[in-house]
């Protein structure tokens, strides 16, 4: 009843396979929610086996059955399950939180965003949404838990650790502050998005450079060479040949020195129009 999955059928729709996989709890399960009197009563007690919620219900029955008065009324006696369904969503909170909190550290231990693709934050930023997505249900499943129950909305007294409502309300606060941190992941790597693509288009930018220079080189040697072989003289090996020389490099140098002088002349006015605002900065500072 309730045992851990080891068939999953791996693949898309149309070819997929099944296959066998070993799972283990997560860092080990949910803890034993029992208050104890010492440590050496707790540590004293083998604890739930955590191989499904049956196994765990008979053992809180048969070891912590006299903690639990049962009455005439059924709900009496679901307070170990309530206290595992709790648990277990306690775990949950903190596998999500553990997964945000990756994603978090790769945006903040990085030197460089170069080796980034922008395949790998689609991916990632596809996970978060999908970390939002889940939280708030899980988040509307715990509401659905306290009123289908008839648990109080407002928290009781918090050393009573039988209070399962109490648990549920913590948790609900959780997961809400987990599908804000995913909220706040989704924005970053929206903005990391925008980086690498920019990167990414001024490597692009580069390479169309390189090939313009490239053109800008051959366009004068062939313009000067399309321009003398009308005649014989002009050709390799004729007594004028040496004109084509004179005549390529030139244009050559001029093919290359007109945008240069362009690009020198943007960039004067933009040093210019940049130590004005700084001379102006620092006008208003003296000035008070």
């Amino acid at each position: 009843m309730d045992g851990p999955v080891h068939d999953v059928l791996v693949g898309d729709r149309n070819d997929y396979r099944q296959t066998f996989i070993e799972t283990e709890p997560y860092q080990g399960g949910y803890p034993d929610f029992i208050k104890y009197n010492s440590l050496d009563e707790a540590t004293a007690t083998r604890g739930p086996p955590r191989s499904s919620i049956f196994d765990d219900l008979c053992y809180y029955h048969t070891c912590h059955g006299n903690l639990v008065t049962v009455d005439g009324n059924p709900k009496s006696a679901t307070l170990f399950l309530q206290k595992i369904v709790a648990s277990h969503y306690m775990v949950l909170a903190e596998y999500n939180r553990g997964s945000l909190s990756s994603l978090e550290w790769l945006l903040s231990r990085r030197h460089t965003f170069s080796n980034l693709t922008i395949k790998w934050v689609e991916e990632r930023w596809s996970d978060l949404q999908s970390f939002s997505r889940r939280c708030e249900d899980y988040r509307r499943d715990l509401r659905s838990i306290l009123r289908e129950l008839r648990m109080r909305d407002t928290p009781g007294n918090p050393s009573d650790w039988m209070d399962a409502s109490q648990d549920f309300l913590v948790l609900e606060e959780l997961l809400l502050e987990l599908n804000k941190k995913a909220q706040g992941l989704v924005s970053s790597f929206t903005g990391l998005a925008g980086i690498v693509g920019n990167r990414q288009s001024l490597n692009e930018a580069r390479a169309v450079r390189l090939l313009t220079i490239l053109g800008m080189t051959f366009l004068p040697l062939s313009y000067a060479s399309g321009l003398f072989s009308m005649t014989n003289n002009y050709l390799p090996g004729g007594s004028q040949f040496w004109v084509y020389f004179a005549v390529a490099i030139p244009l050559l140098c001029i093919t290359f020195a007109v945008p240069a002088l362009i690009g020198l002349a943007y960039s004067r006015r933009t040093l210019r129009q940049r130590l004005a605002a700084l001379k102006k900065w620092a006008n208003s500072l003296v000035n008070g």
